[in-house]
């Protein structure tokens, strides 16, 4: 697993719930009950495995728009 930085999340379309938990400085645990309750991360099922989509998730963290690709 790769720990990803805020700025690195537009080089991704979703990142592990792991990964996200990195990036919002919490614990795995804490992170995997955010998703089952619905209250934080928007996630995707992506062949069996939850993903979280990075776009809402920087939204939520910086207030504003994921700058483009270069």
């Amino acid at each position: 697993m790769k720990y990803l930085k805020i700025e690195e999340l537009s080089e991704y379309s979703t990142i592990s719930v792991d990964e996200a938990a990195h990036v919002v400085n919490i614990g795995k645990s804490t992170a995997y009950e955010a998703v089952k309750i619905g209250d934080f991360f928007e996630t995707v099922i992506v062949k069996g495995r939850i993903r979280v989509l990075t776009r809402p998730l920087y939204v939520k963290l910086m207030g504003s728009a994921l700058p483009a690709k270069a």
